[in-house]
């Protein structure tokens, strides 16, 4: 009994160096255990040990994510009677109404942006491959809630100024080489068009 207790500890610190945990144990079992009695409350005692270190890697992942949000400014942490509150900022919000977008297949910004009128007639022209038919729908809709005619499918026009945000979001979808834009200041025979 006494040689099989001692070849336990040393196949421990064999296989694990510096945890005296486990031989710790084996010294504190009642007189008479079993080999297989230490194999099986060694076991458990592994198993409860492995518990406590994932969920200390748990907390750990969750406090490092939680400092990333606060930081980026997507969460704010705020005091009532019931202690501390996580609520999310305007920031956060708009993220994550952008996230579940992307969630459901819905990768494509809004197409709604600010109008504002121009002097020049502007003519948009665009060939998108049929790969990317979703940004085309969606580059129409734009068009359209930015005040712009359809003269034919791929080509539009009117007297609306091209927002900033809306050539950044071409620029996103990674249609601007798929899309162009004239500006005209001398309408000739397009008048008749408008």
């Amino acid at each position: 009994m006494r040689g099989d207790v001692k070849r336990k500890i040393l196949e421990i610190l064999d296989e694990s160096p510096g945890i005296f945990g486990d031989v710790l144990e084996i010294f504190s079992m009642p007189y008479g255990t079993s080999l297989s009695g230490m194999h099986y409350r060694l076991s458990m005692n592994q198993r409860a040990r492995s518990k406590e270190r994932a969920e200390m890697a748990e907390r750990h992942r969750f406090s490092v994510l939680l400092y990333r949000l606060k930081k980026e400014g997507l969460v704010e942490e705020k005091i009532s009677s019931r202690g501390k509150i996580l609520k999310l900022t305007g920031i956060g919000k708009n993220f994550l109404a952008k996230l579940l977008h992307v969630k459901r297949g819905e990768a494509l910004p809004p197409k709604r942006y600010k109008k504002q009128e121009s002097k020049e007639l502007k003519i948009i022209t665009f060939d998108i491959p049929e790969r990317d038919r979703k940004k085309r729908r969606w580059l129409r809709g734009a068009l359209f809630n930015l005040g712009f005619a359809m003269l034919q499918k791929s080509v539009w026009t009117g007297n609306a100024e091209i927002p900033e945000p809306f050539l950044n979001d071409l620029r996103v979808l990674r249609l601007l080489p798929h899309v162009e834009i004239f500006s005209v200041s001398k309408k000739g025979t397009l008048e008749k068009i408008e």
